[in-house]
């Protein structure tokens, strides 16, 4: 039986807390976006190498320099782009490369380094044929284990292309460290290529996330007809009848607002996590969302979450890759119980069912739920030969692990106790094939394109190349037979006003009190894990209570006018992932309904999608997923909801 251990923040002399580890790793190492069960360790690189010291103290180069503006400005450009981590900064490569000039690119953070990107191990998935890959088989075991909602025709065009993808990232000089094939949650057919190293403009050797941010920064740099608008938020898209002709954003630092009206526009934002539990989700705040459903796009998927497993008391970005490595997850009785979840992978299977499974245990009164590593398999197989190389210089998990040495504690010996966590939502902004909304004029990229609603980690950074190159060669497309842009400077000049009127606001809360009250629900594992018709309504009450407070935000600086926009977007977001929980009445892959336990494939084998009424209000439609144009068709016998008929709480 494993014994009631759990490791002591107080005990550590805090040294494992956020903010100190943070500090610590320097934000470079592997994080749950980009966790994979492959190797982070350069080429002649031991994880006790002295190399780390250099890794862990160089940040990413401010290589961009970034326009200053009046408060008021217009400026002109062909196209614009909203966000610059790998979707954005690939847009702006392939844009650029197919005669695109006059580009502007605008990040709420530092162009280059605000994205999650910089933050992941740097993995991606590849389908390589010549290698002996099979496409199609590929194709099936995703979507299976999306329970068939994904989106065939983006994932096939994105398998298909990623040979061609590979060939230009080792022409830019990134390379793969780990290309040894290994799996990731429990998949057998998509393998993931492991981080990546690259030694950067300044001379400096990058590891991980960083490496491939540094890389791609690197190919953009010189290009003398692009124009960065760096650390401005943008707040509303600018319309030319149905037609999105740029954007208007507030810089943070000064409050100042700016116009960018533009021929062609591409949304490469994150998701919403509701600035989740996790250092990278702390980032994502669904701003391309709301953009793009205040412009009158669609959003789809909004109901399925994202889940990770983790220690409680120190940091392990994405802890289910220790069971994929052969550890294993006993609830307090000792028992091994994922078995009876997946009878097929055990701990080994797609992080989406260990939540599921600890969820489970934890309200049927069998938690806590403790991660145990002393097992035969981690230790001879999972420790030495996929663990070890996840311990390079400067990641999460070499500070981790050097932490804990460093006072003796031994994290095989010891069980931890674990927990499941809730995010944020996998949903998004709906496209077609070329990441072309119904918007005329508006492209979308990055994570904040809808693929499916399930969840397979590795897979972001390909999503993010992929949907970087399928955007800006549509948006060159678009541009080549353009119409000017003809929205008036006295038409922008109203918009760009009521950017920032309501700075210096004065309120009864702030809005980090908003966000915290607004996360208390959507974190609620009887609202993120275990949801109900009570709780997810009850929670759709707080959240509406949330919109009528955002009236009551007091916006002192410039600041806390991008956390009230933050705010509101994860509000508005949230109502949105509340609606589409509580419609959805049937269990699938990442929606867990207790009062709803089975998946329905008479029913439910469509698509929730959200467009803005006229009236303001959420407007809800429906879409069949097309079986008679996809080549893979639904298995009641398969899926991730397959093999658990009744669940018990």
């Amino acid at each position: 039986m494993v014994k009631n251990i759990q490791i002591n923040p107080k005990e550590l002399d805090q040294r494992l807390s956020r903010r100190s580890f943070l500090q610590g790793a320097l934000l470079t190492g592997a994080a749950v976006a980009g966790l994979a069960v492959t190797g982070c360790v350069p080429q002649e690189t031991k994880p006790g190498s002295d190399q780390a010291g250099e890794v862990k103290t160089k940040p990413l180069p401010l290589i961009f320099k970034s326009e200053e503006y009046a408060d008021g400005e217009i400026v002109d450009a062909d196209l614009l782009i909203i966000g610059s981590g790998y979707a954005g900064l690939w847009a702006l490569m392939t844009a650029h490369e197919k005669g695109v000039a006059n580009i502007a690119v605008m990040d709420k953070g530092a162009i280059g380094h605000s994205s999650v990107a910089s933050l992941t191990l740097g993995t991606s998935a590849y389908v390589l044929p010549e290698e002996g890959d099979d496409l199609d088989a590929t194709l099936e075991e995703v979507v299976r284990d999306a329970d068939y909602l994904s989106r065939q025709d983006i994932w096939y065009d994105m398998f298909s292309k990623s040979k061609e993808r590979l060939d230009k990232i080792n022409s830019m000089g990134l390379a793969y460290m780990a290309p040894g094939r290994l799996t990731s949650d429990g998949n057998v057919e998509l393998k993931i290529s492991g981080g990546t190293a690259y030694t950067d403009s300044t001379g400096t050797d990058r590891v991980c996330g960083k490496a491939a941010v540094c890389c791609y920064m690197d190919q953009v740099k010189d290009y003398e007809d692009v124009k960065y608008f760096s650390k401005t938020m943008a707040t509303e898209l600018l319309k030319e009848g149905d037609r999105v002709v740029g954007a208007v954003g507030v810089n943070r630092t000064n409050g100042n607002a700016v116009a960018i009206r533009a021929k062609a526009t591409i949304v490469a934002t994150g998701q919403c996590t509701f600035k989740g539990q996790h250092a990278i989700t702390e980032i994502e705040t669904g701003d391309g969302y709301q953009l793009v459903y205040d412009a009158g796009g669609r959003l789809n998927n909004l109901e399925f979450n994202s889940f990770d497993v983790d220690p409680v008391g120190y940091m392990l970005e994405g802890g289910s890759i220790l069971c994929e490595m052969g550890s294993i997850l006993e609830n307090v009785n000792g028992e091994d119980f994922m078995w009876s979840i997946d009878p097929e992978r055990g701990c080994g299977c797609n992080v989406a069912y260990s939540t599921r499974g600890m969820a489970m245990e934890v309200a049927a009164g069998r938690g806590p739920i403790f991660c145990n590593r002393k097992t035969e398999v981690f230790g001879e197989v999972g420790q030495n030969e996929h663990w070890l190389p996840f311990l390079s210089p400067g990641s999460w998990q070499r500070t981790n692990e050097d932490r804990f040495a460093d006072i003796g504690f031994d994290l095989v010996e010891t069980p931890q106790k674990f927990t499941a966590n809730s995010f944020g939502i996998i949903g998004a902004i709906v496209t077609d094939v070329n990441c072309k909304t119904d918007l005329p004029g508006l492209f979308a990229a990055s994570v904040a394109v809808s693929t499916d609603p399930g969840k397979i980690k590795g897979v972001e950074s390909q999503r993010g190349l992929w949907t970087g190159i399928q955007s800006g060669t549509s948006s060159a497309e678009y541009l080549g037979s353009a119409a000017d842009v003809t929205l008036a400077d006295s038409e922008i000049a109203g918009i760009l006003a009521n950017a920032n009127v309501i700075l210096g606001r004065k309120g009864t809360l702030s809005a980090n009190e908003l966000i915290t009250k607004l996360q208390r629900q959507v974190f609620d594992y009887r609202v993120g894990l275990l949801k109900t018709e009570e709780s997810l309504t009850a929670a759709l009450a707080v959240c509406r209570e949330c919109q009528v407070l955002l009236n009551q935000v007091s916006i002192d600086d410039s600041h806390e006018l991008i956390k009230f926009y933050e705010a509101r977007n994860m509000v508005n977001i949230a109502e949105l992932h509340l609606l589409a929980s509580i419609d959805r009445k049937e269990t699938r892959v990442c929606h867990l309904r207790m009062d709803y336990p089975e998946r329905k494939d008479g029913e439910w084998l469509k698509w929730i999608e959200w467009t803005k009424g006229a009236d303001g209000k959420p407007n809800k439609s429906y879409r069949n997923v097309p079986f008679d144009e996809f080549p893979v068709q639904p298995d009641a016998t398969k899926g991730l909801n397959a093999v658990v008929r009744t669940i018990t709480a």
